[in-house]
């Protein structure tokens, strides 16, 4: 393909799509592969012409050996030769991988956009360039489509999100083949590009070409496609927008554990479904970042919280979210990230959740039943922190609601506990006083009334880790 060819559509698309504005300063990132070293050249042409400083960034993952030297080596070699500097960054991508149970992919990739971000900031630059291309454009929406999307989802990638501009969106990669070849400008291949483990590559290698075998032209069509639907997504984001302030549909508070988001039940259901489908989009994007991991289903389980009477009821929400349904309407925020360590005593554990009561909006009575595997009480009542022992001298706890004590070794005479079996019962203790003895009481003194504010459940045998030290 003739430079002059994919230049031109090169420029009309920047122009088309405003990502470049003169006397911007823009970090590219450039790994040496076809798509980032094309893009690298064509941007490197304009640079003048459009009056813009490219700062060229490479970032080495700690993985692949001799290859990724190799690529670092080249990267370094072709930006010297456009007569500007590189800039190179070393990330240990199995590390971080390793600690936050990552796979080595999204390790990399979230290692990746760190660096340059911060390239970004350090620069005081305006944007990040991408090599995101039309064949990505389609792997992406097909693998949305897969997972379960909406519309959001079926309109791919964008060619401005924030401050990441993708100018090479337009062009397939054949077609980024075929320029480089014609103007003889080498480039580096990364082996794992092709390892058929990964998904995306499995879509790139196996599926995309079944598909075009019977539709020659698939990848451009669902790239045109995702294009119409953003055009869509855009109209009915814009009439959310006007419709959410006269509502007054949604309110978005910061607490400690991050973002909360609240819809009004009755503006909801006085809406079109297109209109109440994004402002439960919006809320879901307040909290959680990206949307990871949010499918057509977990919006369909929002939807019947606010469509149906189901007060009180919560679900799970990815990345370790929740949605609750209230008299009003819906709570959507992210579960506390409470302080944890571990304390052994047999095989016993305990699951912890901290939320505001307010999202219960629940009979009290329900927080006083006996439970012996469920625990509610007065997250603000604690005074030392939680801990999961067995018994010491001294212990007490509140047997009545004028606030009546009684030792804990009383307790277990009174409840016929065997002398010899006493110490090696269990309680979840603040300092002395004793809020729970295992297995079924609770002191009235933690117990959840109407003045609560917050809410610590702990449940027995759950999920995660023993209650601890510093737990509060």
């Amino acid at each position: 393909m003739k430079r002059t060819d994919l230049s031109e559509r090169f420029r009309e698309f920047i122009d088309r799509e405003k990502l470049i504005r003169p006397g911007q300063t823009i970090v590219i990132g450039l790994s040496g592969g076809a798509d980032s070293v094309c893009l690298f050249d064509l941007l490197s042409d304009i640079s003048e012409e459009y009056e813009i400083t490219l700062v060229p960034t490479h970032v080495h993952h700690g993985i692949r050996g001799d290859e990724a030297d190799r690529d670092e080596e080249f990267v370094r070699r072709i930006v010297a030769e456009k007569g500007m500097e590189c800039v190179v960054c070393s990330v240990d991508a199995p590390g971080f991988a390793k600690e936050k149970g990552l796979t080595l992919e999204e390790a990399a990739r979230i290692l990746r956009y760190g660096e340059l971000e911060r390239i970004l900031e350090e620069r005081n630059a305006d944007s990040i360039a991408i090599a995101h291309h039309r064949d990505d454009q389609a792997e992406t929406v097909l693998m949305n489509l897969f997972r379960g999307t909406g519309a959001t989802g079926l309109s791919g990638i964008r060619p401005k999100s924030g401050d990441r501009i993708r100018p090479m969106l337009f062009a397939s990669k054949k077609e980024i083949l075929e320029y480089l070849s014609e103007n003889n400008i080498i480039f580096v291949e990364d082996s794992t590009n092709n390892c058929p483990d990964h998904t995306r590559n499995r879509i790139r290698s196996e599926l995309i070409p079944m598909i075009e075998e019977l539709y020659p032209q698939a990848v451009s069509h669902i790239a045109a496609a995702a294009e119409d639907v953003e055009v869509w997504r855009e109209y009915i984001s814009d009439e959310a927008i006007k419709a959410g302030p006269s509502a007054e549909c949604m309110a978005v508070t910061e607490s400690d554990d991050g973002t909360v988001a609240r819809i009004d039940r009755g503006a909801f259901l006085s809406e079109s479904r297109a209109i109440r489908e994004e402002w439960l989009r919006s809320a879901v994007e307040k909290v959680i970042p990206a949307r990871k991991d949010v499918t057509r289903d977990h919006y369909r389980m929002l939807a019947d919280l606010l469509e149906k009477n189901v007060t009180g009821r919560r679900i799970d929400l990815p990345a370790l979210c929740y949605a609750q349904r209230t008299y009003d309407g819906l709570v959507i925020g992210r579960k506390s990230a409470l302080k944890k360590s571990v304390i052994s005593a047999e095989d016993t554990s305990f699951a912890t959740e901290l939320f505001d009561a307010d999202i219960f909006n629940e009979e009290i009575n329900i927080f006083s039943e006996e439970k012996d595997y469920t625990k509610y009480i007065d997250y603000d009542k604690i005074n030392n922190g939680l801990v999961l022992r067995h018994p010491r001298e001294g212990d007490y706890f509140v047997f009545d609601d004028k606030g009546g004590t009684k030792k804990l070794s009383r307790f277990y005479i009174d409840s016929k506990v065997p002398k010899e079996q006493r110490p090696e019962c269990l309680v979840i203790a603040d300092g002395s006083h004793v809020v729970w003895a295992l297995p079924d009481r609770l002191s009235e003194y933690y117990k959840v009334t109407g003045e609560t504010k917050r809410i610590l459940r702990i449940s027995r045998d759950g999920e995660g880790a023993p209650v601890g030290k510093d737990l509060s």
